[in-house]
């Protein structure tokens, strides 16, 4: 198939951020440095674990010139992760302080509530994926259009946030299951997001497809990361 003139566009735009950072690299670390950092990026590109990563990435860049790269760093995170990132990031060491900005396409959403009622023998109208075994939120992967989920708002690509007060924001799979299946009332603090984990089998790895099963840049930006490393 060819490529049209927008797709290679819009593959250069996804592309330029990484460069940057690479430019940056080059400049402000020595070979060491250089090497522990591409390894921190390999790992958080594998393992997903955002805590992780800023852990390693402060013992990496252990002066103010050098945390500067956080905010070319930042602009790699898929969106799922940022605020999370921004959160523990340490902006204000850098030797020029960054303010993560907010109500971006790439920051917080809006939440939403649902309220859900099923009745007796009825399933939820719904599947998820995701869950911190996977470094991952909890995402609605399918929604049966004739359910009451469906009709209460809830749409393929949501995030749960929260579920009858119990947070979803680190919750295991099983466990989320274990809350979704527990009540046949259900509080669901949601927030969309157009787009769902799929797992590659072969690595057990995560990329990003849109709720019509597209793939997204942030997929593409690992899949550059993980052949960048290896």
């Amino acid at each position: 198939m060819a490529t049209t003139a927008s797709q290679r566009t819009g593959s250069n735009k996804r592309k330029r951020p990484i460069q940057r950072l690479y430019q940056k690299i080059e400049l402000l670390l020595n070979a060491d440095d250089k090497d522990y950092l591409h390894y921190v990026l390999k790992e958080y590109s594998v393992y997903k674990d955002v805590d992780q990563f800023i852990l390693a990435l402060c013992s990496c860049l252990d002066n103010p010139q050098k945390l500067n790269l956080l905010r070319d760093i930042r602009n790699v995170v898929p969106s799922a992760h940022l605020i999370r990132f921004d959160k523990l990031a340490p902006y204000h060491l850098m030797e020029d302080p960054f303010v993560a900005p907010t109500g971006s396409a790439r920051s917080k959403t809006s939440v939403r509530t649902i309220s859900l009622v099923s009745k007796p023998g009825e399933s939820l109208g719904f599947s998820i994926r995701g869950g911190r075994e996977h470094g991952l939120g909890v995402f609605v992967s399918q929604v049966d259009e004739e359910s009451a989920a469906y009709k209460c708002g809830l749409r393929t690509g949501d995030q749960l946030v929260e579920v009858n007060g119990v947070s979803f924001d680190r919750i295991a799979h099983s466990s989320a299951v274990r809350v979704l299946k527990s009540e046949r009332s259900l509080k669901i603090r949601v927030r969309s997001t157009g787009r769902v984990p799929a797992q590659r089998q072969e690595k057990n790895l995560y990329s990003w497809l849109d709720s019509d099963g597209h793939p997204l840049p942030d997929a593409e930006m690992n899949e550059v990361w993980y052949s960048a490393w290896t």
